[in-house]
């Protein structure tokens, strides 16, 4: 009789552990999907925030145009193309106290087909100007356009290669 205890006793235990190691797998099972549900949605936040971080530097490097449209805006006013637009720009040479301001909130247009002088005395900023214009020069302030589209500050390669060859100046010849 005690064996017979012993023995079903034994039999319910086994019963009862494999049930129990079963049911330990199942939780296991489960821990590891939820685990792997957590992992994925971390690796997605992980790509959003990459994302999130590439679209932010490619705002930053966002250096507008890579080439030059054929036309350029229409003045309202006057209803003529305006090729250049120089506004409100100012240019500075040297930093803090020894900073100089060669350019003082210059604006003007320069439209299709017309013929633009600039003229001041010595030491005025002519050609100062014409350097920016060209890119030479940095700007404090302000901005470029040529056709409609800004070429001062950080420009693509691409556009400042063609900025290069359509915009040159013509110096005086002093002779």
């Amino acid at each position: 009789m005690i064996d017979e205890i012993k023995e079903t006793n034994l039999e319910e235990s086994t019963d009862i552990l494999d049930e129990k190691v079963e049911s330990q797998e199942d939780t296991k099972e489960l821990n590891s999907k939820n685990n792997s549900v957590e992992a994925e949605k971390d690796d997605s936040k992980t790509e959003d925030k990459k994302t999130s971080i590439l679209d932010k530097l490619k705002k930053k490097m966002d250096l507008g145009p890579k080439s030059l449209p054929e036309k350029g805006p229409i003045d309202p006013k006057n209803g003529k193309e305006i090729l250049l637009s120089i506004k409100n720009i100012d240019i500075t040479f040297g930093k803090g106290d020894r900073a100089v301001k060669a350019v003082k909130n210059a604006s003007f247009d320069i439209y299709k087909g017309e013929t633009f002088s600039l003229v001041g005395e010595s030491g005025s900023g002519k050609t100062t100007i014409g350097r920016a214009v060209i890119r030479v020069n940095p700007l404090a302030a302000g901005e470029i356009d040529y056709k409609g589209v800004k070429i001062s500050g950080k420009i693509s390669k691409e556009l400042d290669r063609e900025v290069i060859r359509n915009i040159q100046m013509v110096f005086q010849d002093p002779a």
